[in-house]
């Protein structure tokens, strides 16, 4: 049976139109093209029944969920997480990046890297360490820390919460978490950092006090950098 000349055209598509493609793009792209007309109205009336809220039910049963949701993940809380909230006692004494590096090199040798990821510079120390590597004792002098908030620093870092009320991840770093992480690495001590910076006070710092009361009672042994004999103290 031939092919009707209709059929031919539409398989072909606008190559065989003696019009124009541009001329043909409205009847090509339109949806509704061939239906009939009691059809269109029927699908346009319909369109037009929206709803602008929904039932008083639903919005209890969402609701619920979200209680039994935000009950159920409690225990993936943090300890006292709402010490951790970005609160004024948290900012405390603000200290400009170059501000704090220029305090730090009073105790070591110390710089800045000019590339900045995710608001956070690099920081490194100078510090000769040697180390073995295909059987040769090498030294490494300049060593990474962590990253530094670039700009205005507040004094302890704070977190994002979800509304869950769990914690996802750093909102700011305050200066004390750096200095904390170079007590723990042994590049400077706790008496340096409170000598230069200044001891840490008030409710925001009990975590800070915490962990370098924790640190200083410590058992150290081989993988602690601040006693590389391992030997227990």
């Amino acid at each position: 049976m031939p092919m009707s000349e209709e059929a031919r055209r539409r398989l072909l598509g606008t190559s065989a139109d003696d019009r124009a493609p541009w001329e043909t793009w409205n009847e090509a792209m339109d949806p509704m093209r061939g239906v009939p007309e009691h059809l269109k109205l029927a699908v346009e009336d319909y369109s037009k029944r929206r709803h602008t809220q929904t039932s008083s039910y639903n919005l209890e049963q969402v609701c619920r969920q979200q209680e039994m949701s935000t009950e159920m993940v409690k225990e993936y809380r943090f300890y006292k997480q709402e010490e951790l909230t970005d609160t004024p006692e948290r900012v405390g004494k603000i200290m400009d990046c170059f501000e704090f590096q220029k305090k730090l090199a009073t105790i070591i040798p110390c710089y800045l890297s000019a590339v900045v990821r995710k608001g956070l510079s690099g920081l490194a120390v100078y510090k000769p360490k040697e180390y073995v590597e295909d059987g040769q004792v090498k030294v490494r002098e300049w060593h990474y820390v962590c990253g530094v908030q670039v700009g205005f620093m507040h004094e302890y870092s704070s977190l994002w919460f979800d509304r869950h009320n769990l914690p996802l991840n750093e909102k700011w770093r305050g200066w004390r978490t750096v200095l904390l992480r170079l007590i723990q690495l042994g590049y400077v001590t706790e008496q340096q950092a409170d000598k230069v910076f200044g001891p840490a006070e008030g409710i925001a710092s009990r975590r800070y006090r915490e962990q370098l009361y924790c640190f200083r009672n410590r058992p150290r042994r081989e993988f602690d950098p601040a006693n590389p004999t391992g030997k227990v103290i």
